[in-house]
């Protein structure tokens, strides 16, 4: 898990490298193995700002083709621990959480796993179906002068008919 004794984290600047489990991260998606989390501290005497670095691949299956593909993360995220807030903000950068120094612990497993889920495209697409611009290749249909029809079409409105004359 994420979770660092405050008493232990320096004043100023500190670096905490760890690597996490998929499993302890609850993603409730297949990824890989590992992750790799950079923690960037900077402590002064009421706050506590921790810059999170995560780095790993998930494994998604493509939308279109149904193909699984490794899709690489890289990812960051800020959190404020302060000791005086009332209410815990989050947006798409940065969370403010409050400072609970009498537990002498803070967890940012919530903030890496919500993180790494946020980088997941809506619309997942396996990397033979993007071009280098990251758009999207449109899928490629046969042009032929004239629409083929389907010989059953003929055959059952030349039925349809006949049922209506009876």
């Amino acid at each position: 898990m994420l979770k660092f004794k405050i008493n232990e984290i320096e004043e100023g600047d500190s670096v905490q490298d760890v690597t996490v489990a998929a499993e302890d991260l609850a993603l409730g998606v297949d990824s890989g193995d590992l992750f790799d989390v950079r923690v960037e501290f900077n402590r002064s005497r009421n706050m506590i700002q921790a810059r999170l670095l995560v780095e790993g691949d998930l494994h998604l299956v493509c939308d279109r083709s149904l193909e699984p593909f490794e899709y690489p993360v890289q990812a960051e995220y800020t959190v404020i621990f302060k000791p005086d807030v009332d209410e815990e903000t989050e947006d798409d950068q940065v969370a403010v959480r409050r400072l609970n120094m009498p537990s002498n612990l803070i967890d940012i497993t919530r903030d890496v796993r919500d993180t790494l889920l946020l980088t997941i495209p809506i619309r997942k697409l396996h990397p033979r179906f993007v071009d280098e611009d990251g758009e999207e290749i449109p899928f490629e249909t046969p042009h032929a002068s004239e629409p083929e029809t389907d010989p059953r079409w003929a055959a059952l409105t030349s039925l349809t008919s006949a049922q209506q004359k009876n």
